[in-house]
């Protein structure tokens, strides 16, 4: 048990305006929609008897998608970017049956929707993208859970097609009911570069607050969890150890209510959880190759109190849990009981490998005799600072990588060794939990 996890609000910029302004500008203004509608690509409308604007960027319109790719590259919102060259990617067998939503003010009118049948792109390797994918060949409208109609597209047409609407504003829902295969036959996705929403905004329509935003499953931000958190902070670049801090304190804060509540409902403490992070540079790391310098952060991680390594390259600094890490738990007192402090003792790079890697050796201690180790671990300086296979190498898994020698090592402390075993006066033990738990187990994997 080291934590529970839980939900991490995302939250679009906010925007304020008393009247409504002008249409926000798209990103790409040479992808304009067409100028025809109808059930198929080739049928033609009358004149508009009003201009027409895309919603999507004139007042505040939320999209949602079935689903997305499994993909750190690909993103819902590409959707909506007005960049062919990038598409909404479902995720892996979500094709018939898969949808987009769009929830349109009431007080607007929409006229048309434009849709990508497929992805109109090449790639760098020259395979044509539009070919190779899933293409949408046939769709169901429906708004507020009421069919309006099934339209067809060509799969043939890789500019959008339009698909008439013609109805004030609320849920509308494009249902995929048909596809056509690509070339790729292990490709399984949908993948629809853009879709158009051509209206007028109406009176009192409230201005957008930003570019649009595309939710997955529904149309509510989603629900702020522990996963989003640790993506947030683990994945990123940070200019300096301040910058990361801040974001994760930003990151955490909207967590700590649902972590307080578990700590009071759970175990009689009145520990008060805030939002806290800091650094401190180590002098363990002479600069060399890649490995330009070496923190230490510490931080409120929710249900313990963590400390990490940050390193830093020519990209910026990164964390770097996989190095090194110490966590002393809230939640479960048993662990720092057990567990009396981790810390770096060595950092050194090894030039001798297929690429610079960062190898540091830290202490762990505990209470329990013969469960004092010492770790060598290394890291490698490829773009995202970990290693290809395994992504993190650890004590319990050597490197795998091609070409690496198994630069870990797990040495359990020899009886010549000087340790001292007590109580720690600076840990109370739980007498008297609300609910039972066996703790937390520090031991060797």
């Amino acid at each position: 048990m080291k934590r529970t996890l839980f939900a991490l609000a995302t939250i679009a910029a906010l925007g304020a305006c008393k009247k409504n302004p002008a249409p926000t500008a798209a990103p790409d203004a040479a992808l304009a929609p067409s100028s025809s509608a109808g059930t198929t690509a080739s049928e033609a409308v009358a004149p508009e008897k009003e201009a027409l604007t895309d919603l999507l960027y004139a007042t505040h319109v939320v999209v949602s998608v079935s689903s997305r790719v499994a993909n750190p590259k690909d993103f819902p919102e590409h959707l909506v970017d007005r960049k062919k060259e990038t598409a909404w990617n479902s995720k892996t067998g979500d094709l018939v049956g898969g949808w987009i939503g769009v929830r349109v003010p009431k007080m607007s009118h929409v006229a048309r929707f434009e849709l990508s049948a497929g992805f109109d792109a090449t790639s760098r390797d020259g395979t044509d993208l539009f070919t190779a994918n899933h293409r949408i060949k046939r769709v169901r409208v429906s708004k507020d859970g009421k069919a309006l109609g099934e339209h067809e597209l060509s799969v043939d047409v890789r500019k959008p097609q339009a698909i008439p609407v013609d109805q004030d504003g609320g849920d509308f829902k494009i249902e995929i009911l048909e596809t056509v295969a690509g070339t790729k036959a292990s490709w399984k996705e949908l993948a629809v570069s853009e879709l158009f929403v051509l209206g007028t905004p109406g009176a009192g329509a409230p201005p957008p607050k930003g570019p649009p935003r595309v939710y997955v499953g529904s149309f509510s931000p989603p629900r702020p969890s522990y996963e989003t958190y640790r993506e947030r902070i683990s994945r990123a670049w940070f200019a300096s150890p301040a910058a990361f801090c801040a974001e994760q304190k930003a990151a955490m804060a909207p967590l700590l209510p649902k972590f307080q509540k578990q700590l009071r409902d759970e175990y009689p403490s009145d520990y008060v959880l805030t939002a806290s992070c800091t650094t401190k540079p180590s002098p363990l790391l002479k600069a060399s190759g890649p490995f330009l310098e070496l923190a230490t952060a510490t931080f409120e991680d929710g249900s313990s109190d963590d400390t990490t390594a940050l390193v830093r390259t020519a990209k910026g600094w990164r964390l770097a849990e996989g190095l090194w890490s110490s966590s002393h738990s809230h939640l479960d007192l048993g662990c720092p009981v057990n567990m009396r402090e981790s810390s770096l003792h060595g950092v050194t790079v090894a030039e001798g490998t297929t690429q610079p890697t960062l190898v540091v050796t830290t202490h762990s201690e505990y209470l329990v005799a013969k469960l004092r180790f010492v770790h060598t671990c290394a890291l490698r300086a490829d773009e995202s600072l970990d290693c290809t296979a395994p992504k993190l190498i650890n004590d319990t898994k050597r490197a795998e990588c091609p070409s690496e020698p198994a630069l870990c090592k797990f040495e359990p402390w020899g009886p010549d060794d000087k340790y001292t075993v007590g109580a720690d006066s600076s840990v109370t033990v739980h007498a008297k939990r609300k609910l039972p738990d066996l703790g937390m187990y520090h031991g060797p994997p």
